[in-house]
């Protein structure tokens, strides 16, 4: 029998690599824009075409290449990044594999321009499926311009694959950003069809997100808070979005040692530190860096290297989620309330000029209260009673003239700066005027919110005593929820629940908490407690009494009387702004809005 392994060609194994490493136009911009910056350029410039499937070039001003690096380069883990496997675990350069270049002449139309500073006459390697077609001796600025045309050229199904111009587009901006946002300290341009899509100079991380996102979102910058910690795991650094801006296709990248990388466990740390912050079907902006040690990373996982393996992952999970929460508390991350509203209590200047008297008493000395003696009674005649009376209506209507005067001067005092009254509008919601314009809180939300601190406290430091239930309803759940449910079980037990088995993955809720004895839902509550244990590697306690307390707040707060009087209006802006969070509910709605004076005026205009 013959024998029937082969190697295969090196244009064919070239193609083999490049399905993993080039998957489209953005794969070309982003492994061509890696090798400059390990180039140590200081400027490099992207041109695209027809969305990358025509025309890509990227012009780098690093220390170029002679022509045998330029040749060398085109070969199969031809690199100068590493020279040994020990080097994996101290890398510093983005790329290291030497496959990118190799891989994206084997499926297109390459030329190479580079001149090193120590050369006077540069090179020029015209590259066709991996077959060199020519090298030849040119007159080129320092540094390398590759231009890589008509991608997938052989390979017709990947091509007939590739999705519109407007998509490949848009990966291509998307791969851009990350590449900009990692290195601040190089100036980069974009251009599509020849119109400069970016144009970012050198700055520090802050200026540089304002420059990158300015279009999607305009000052952006002004709408993120610092995060800094320094460990001896990791330092962590960057920004996060102010909860009030999470839109719905938020902004989102994270950085390790100056490489974009996607890690969907670190980015569950980030959303849980925001928990009952959000809008419902938002996202928070953020923008975080990681800096370890090089030898407690594997970036060696995926030919793209957006993949990372941490050594000390969950010890860093902790540390992010804490930092981020630490944030969010630091910073004011709700509009400012004017506690200095309040009327100033006009307390008299001490005279010194008029001159007081002691103040004489009248006593009988003969009075004896140990005898019988009754006391002397003194009587008096009143006479012009009709006078008194007269000169007592003159006094009222003075003193009423002088009250209309004072509110006059009360008044434009508050029309300079503001007043403490409220208004109740359609039962609803309050209206008071702060320093900045008009405050609006909605009274339902307010409620459901000051409720769901109570609750809170309550279930915390308060036993839950179970109540028992006239019908008993029955929970049917899939396998995999079923595993869960039996995990957490012992946690809704302790809270109250009594739950009796009646099937392999069904049981009937006998008993429940007290404090939600009212809500109607209370097998739609048990559903999220499972689902959110499922997916949580934390204690549950804590997310199961969350749960509880935003279904009893809600619920709770829309069977409530509205309050009418001004000293129940009075009394639930107190309990609200005595909370913690008091700007949206635990569901993320808003419960409080400030109208700018300037807009009000504007509508007068």
């Amino acid at each position: 029998m013959s024998d029937i392994i082969h190697l295969l060609p090196d244009s064919v194994a070239n193609q083999i690599a490049a399905g993993e490493v080039v998957v489209g136009p953005s794969s070309v911009v982003k492994e061509l824009m890696e090798n400059a910056i390990d180039a140590g350029a200081t400027n490099v410039k992207v041109y695209i075409k027809a969305a990358g499937k025509n025309f890509i070039q990227v012009v780098d001003n690093g220390k170029g290449m002679s022509r045998n690096d330029a040749l060398l380069s085109l070969e199969r883990h031809a690199t100068s990044k590493i020279k040994s496997a020990n080097d994996l675990y101290t890398l510093t350069s983005m790329g290291f594999r030497g496959e990118a270049l190799p891989s994206i002449v084997s499926v297109s139309n390459t030329e190479i321009r580079t001149r090193t500073k120590d050369s006077e006459i540069g090179t020029k390697v015209e590259v066709a499926a991996s077959v060199v077609e020519n090298v030849e001796e040119i007159v080129t600025p320092q540094g390398t311009i590759i231009t890589v045309k008509n991608l997938f050229y052989n390979l017709p199904a990947r091509r007939k694959f590739l999705k519109s111009d407007e998509t490949e587009t848009r990966k291509i901006i998307q791969t851009f950003q990350q590449i900009v946002l990692a290195t601040p300290n190089v100036h980069f341009s974009l251009y599509n069809n020849n119109n400069l899509i970016y144009d970012l100079p050198i700055s520090n991380i802050r200026q540089r997100i304002g420059y990158t996102f300015s279009r999607k979102t305009k000052h952006i910058d002004q709408q993120l808070i610092e995060i800094n910690a320094k460990t001896g795991i990791v330092n962590i650094s960057g920004y996060i979005g102010k909860p009030e801006y999470a839109i719905k296709n938020a902004n989102q990248m994270m950085f390790v040692n100056g490489r974009f990388m996607r890690h969907p466990y670190f980015h569950r740390a980030v959303m849980q530190a925001y928990d009952k912050m959000l809008k419902p079907d938002t996202q928070p902006n953020y923008f975080i860096y990681f800096n370890v040690n090089p030898k407690e990373i594997d970036v060696n996982v995926h030919p793209t290297k957006t993949e990372i393996k941490f050594e000390n992952e969950h010890d860093i999970w902790q540390i992010l989620q804490v930092c981020t929460k630490e944030a969010l508390g630091k910073f004011v991350i709700a509009p400012t309330i004017d506690f200095d509203n309040i009327p100033i209590i006009d307390i008299p200047v001490a005279n010194n000029t008029n001159q007081t008297t002691i103040p004489s008493t009248e006593f009988d000395p003969t009075y004896n209260p140990f005898t019988n003696n009754r006391p002397h009674k003194y009587t008096t005649s009143i006479k012009n009673w009709e006078y008194l009376y007269q000169q007592s209506r003159q006094n009222n209507t003075q003193n009423t003239l002088n009250t209309q005067q004072n509110n006059i001067t009360t008044q434009q005092i508050f029309d300079q700066q503001f007043t403490d009254e409220i208004y109740l509008y359609k039962k609803r919601y309050i209206l008071t005027t702060v320093k900045t314009g008009i405050m609006i809180i909605d009274i339902h939300r307010a409620l459901e919110r000051i409720i769901y601190q109570q609750l809170i406290l309550q279930l915390q430091q308060q036993e839950c005593i179970p109540q028992q239930v006239l019908f008993p309803e029955t929970v049917e759940l899939q396998p995999d929820n079923f595993v869960t449910y039996v995990k957490i079980k012992p946690d809704l037990e302790a809270i109250g629940f009594v739950l009796r088995p009646i099937s392999q993955y069904a049981f009937a809720i006998d008993a429940i908490p007290a404090v939600i004895a009212d809500i109607p839902n209370t097998t739609n509550i048990l559903h999220r407690i499972i689902a959110l244990a499922k997916d949580n590697t934390n204690t549950i306690n804590q997310e199961i009494f969350e749960i509880i307390a935003a279904e009893l707040a809600y619920h709770t707060a829309i069977y409530r009387a509205t309050p009418t009087t001004q000293q129940e209006l009075h009394h639930i802006i107190n309990q609200l702004f005595a909370c913690a969070q008091y700007t949206i509910t635990p569901n993320g709605k808003k419960i409080v809005i400030i109208i700018p004076e300037n807009e009000l005026l504007s509508q007068l205009l």
